[in-house]
């Protein structure tokens, strides 16, 4: 389990920190509401990337991740 945190962790770093985000995320901030609209807009980001993330951890059933006890290929 931890090394495929290990593994995933530079992936969740770069959608974390792409350039449109943070973009968006300055824009967002010079607008006459951007202390509310900032805020809103990293939590709105933060569950949508949650969301996908629980949606395709529910249809990849880890019963078939692995056969016969070594990862299947579709894993890599």
């Amino acid at each position: 389990m931890g090394a495929a945190i290990g593994q995933s962790l530079p992936f969740a770093v770069a959608v974390a920190l792409s350039a449109g985000a943070i973009i968006v995320e300055v824009l967002m901030l010079l607008t006459p509401r951007g202390r509310i609209n900032g805020p809103s807009f990293l939590v709105g980001r933060a569950l949508g990337i949650a969301a996908v993330g629980a949606i395709l951890l529910a249809i990849a059933s880890p019963t078939e991740a692995s056969h016969q006890g070594k990862p299947a290929t579709w894993v890599d």
